[in-house]
C-alpha cells in the first residue's frame, strides 16, 4: 500500500513593488522645480533600477521601452502633466525614503544648492549608455515616442552589474544609504519636530497669558 503524495507548497509569491512610477516622478519634480518630461523619465528609469538591485527585488512598478530620447514608461510619460511635484515620505520605509532620494540627487549633479544646471541631455546619455536600454534599442527601431520593451529581467541584470561595477570603483554611481544617513536624517527629523512644538508653544503664549 502507498501513501498518498503530499503536494509541494506553493512558491512564495514575489514581493509586489513598494512604488509607483507617480511617486518617483512626483518625487523628482519636487526636488528640481521646472524639471523637464524627458528628465524626469530618466530618473524614474535610474531609480527602478538602482533600487532593485539594492534591494533585490523589484521597488518601483515601472515598464520601459527604448525611445528615441531614452529609456521611458509610456504611462508616466503619458500622465507627466498631472503628476505634480510632491517630496516623498515613507514613514514606515525610512532606508527606502532615502534611497530614492539618493537616487534622484546623483542623477541631478548633486543636493539642492550644490548642484548646477540640469540639463536632460546629459541624463539621456547616461541612460542609453546603460546595457538594458543599448540591446533592448537593437531589438527594434526606438522613435519619438514609442519603442522597443525594454525586459524587467535585463535593466535587473544591467544594474546589478553597475552596483559591482560602483562598489569596485569602476564605474559611476549613487551611494546606497546606510545606517550614518538614516540617523542624520532621525537627527534632522527630530529638529524639525522640536522646532515645530517651539512654534505651536510661541503661537499659543498669548492665549495663556491671558487665563
Amino acid at each position: 500500500m502507498t501513501s498518498a503524495h503530499s503536494p509541494e507548497p506553493d512558491a512564495p509569491a514575489p514581493e509586489p513593488a513598494t512604488l509607483t512610477a507617480a511617486q518617483v516622478v512626483a518625487h523628482a519634480r519636487f526636488s528640481e522645480p521646472g524639471l523637464d518630461k524627458s528628465s524626469a523619465m530618466m530618473l524614474l528609469y535610474f531609480t527602478a533600477g538602482w533600487l532593485e538591485a539594492w534591494h533585490d527585488r523589484p521597488v518601483v512598478e515601472a515598464h520601459f521601452e527604448a525611445w528615441q530620447h531614452g529609456p521611458t514608461d509610456p504611462a508616466a510619460h503619458a500622465a507627466f502633466a498631472d503628476t505634480y511635484p510632491k517630496r516623498l515620505r515613507l514613514p514606515d520605509d525610512q532606508m527606502l525614503e532615502l534611497g530614492v532620494e539618493a537616487v534622484v540627487h546623483w542623477g541631478l549633479g548633486g543636493k539642492p544648492g550644490q548642484r548646477g544646471t540640469v540639463h536632460s541631455s546629459g541624463l539621456i546619455n547616461a541612460a542609453k549608455a546603460t546595457r538594458a536600454y543599448a540591446e533592448a534599442a537593437t531589438t527594434g527601431k526606438p522613435a519619438f515616442a514609442s519603442g522597443p520593451e525594454i525586459p524587467a529581467g535585463l535593466i535587473r541584470d544591467t544594474f546589478r552589474e553597475l552596483a559591482e561595477a560602483v562598489a569596485a570603483g569602476d564605474a559611476d554611481g549613487p551611494a546606497q544609504p546606510g545606517e550614518e544617513e538614516r540617523a542624520e536624517a532621525a537627527r534632522q527629523a527630530e529638529a524639525k519636530r522640536l522646532r515645530a512644538q517651539l512654534a505651536e508653544r510661541f503661537d499659543t503664549g498669548a492665549n495663556l497669558l491671558e487665563t
